[in-house]
């Protein structure tokens, strides 16, 4: 009933001959019903559908007003096809290209950093310095007796405090609140504009469902680490190596995180001896991407990307496996 009155409504602006209800009926449903006119903005494509469906001449000027309208009513409504959508949620934008920016087909979950400190707002600035400097982190999340975010305190914030003679002070007195927070399921996109805007380094995710839930912290170089990733699998899996003359033929990246029982733990690049035809590219220390001389020396936590002949893959992992024979000793 609703389609023929749709039908009606376009025989009417069309100034067409009467037709029958059926094929009136069918005029009205090409708009709400037709898929590739109004959904995936095929309006042509519906058209030539809906005309093999009746064979009548008639009914081509108000299926096209239809069809029209419920294209024109679908684009002001969302700037996205059912297609087209799907392929935003991975960053990849038809009207500008593929991946202009590939964190926003990432998200915040895929980030962020979950074992994060929290500290009571009830205690000392000195026991909040201790428990960062133990940490080696940044900021400390401040939650309440429930456990819910009660703010957040940098170093910035702790080393102003100390300088200022006020070891006494509490944490609940000098983090700050309200707090900007992030949601696990926004992407890293929205995330990087956040931490820009407000120029912090770092910002506390919580729940969706419960926005004082504190699930972990996000800093600029999770993100940062994250893209790094994604865009060296996303090269890797096409057989495009970033760093590729002729494609790097014959070698392979391999990536190790140093440990205490590493081989390369809190040894100089220029004393180890690395296996036969083995180059360190990078090193990506926090935030820091360094580029390896021969005196940089190997930190615990370090991510190590090394560059080796393919036939010699093998072995290099081998090596880093083994323990050396010091730290056997202290073991």
């Amino acid at each position: 009933m609703f389609a023929a009155q749709l039908g009606d409504e376009a025989v009417a602006l069309a100034d067409q001959e009467a037709l029958a209800p059926l094929d009136r009926g069918v005029a009205g449903v090409a708009r709400p019903l037709d898929r590739e006119g109004r959904a995936a903005r095929a309006p042509i494509t519906a058209v030539v559908i809906l005309f093999e469906m009746t064979g009548d001449y008639r009914i081509i000027l108000p299926l096209m007003l239809a069809v029209v309208l419920g294209t024109v009513i679908s684009e002001f409504l969302s700037r996205d096809t059912i297609y087209t959508m799907k392929l935003r949620r991975r960053g990849i934008d038809l009207q500008v290209g593929r991946e202009v920016d590939p964190l926003r087909g990432m998200r915040v979950s895929e980030a962020l950093t979950t074992v994060v400190p929290q500290i009571s707002r009830d205690i000392s600035v000195t026991e909040a310095a201790e428990q960062l400097a133990a940490q080696g982190q940044e900021a400390l999340l401040v939650v309440d007796e429930a456990g819910q975010l009660a703010g957040i305190v940098t170093a910035g914030d702790i080393e102003r405090t100390l300088l200022d003679n006020a070891t006494g002070a509490r944490v609940g007195k000098i983090a700050s609140y309200p707090v900007v927070t992030l949601f696990p399921d926004e992407t890293l996109s929205h995330a990087l504009h956040q931490l820009g805007t407000h120029d912090f380094r770092q910002l506390p995710v919580v729940a969706r469902d419960a926005p004082t839930r504190p699930l972990g912290l996000l800093r600029r170089g999770d993100v940062i680490g994250t893209y790094s990733r994604t865009l060296r699998e996303r090269l890797e899996s096409r057989n495009e190596l970033p760093l590729a003359p002729q494609q790097l033929r014959g070698t392979q990246l391999v990536e190790t995180i140093v440990s205490a029982h590493n081989r390369l733990a809190n040894r100089r690049l220029g004393a180890l001896r690395l296996p036969g035809e083995t180059l360190a590219v990078t090193i990506q220390r926090g935030e820091r991407q360094i580029i390896p001389r021969g005196d940089t020396v190997f930190l615990i936590g370090d991510r190590v990307t090394l560059l080796a002949r393919a036939a010699s893959i093998a072995d290099l992992q081998e090596w880093l496996a083994e323990i050396p024979p010091d730290v056997a000793d202290r073991g």
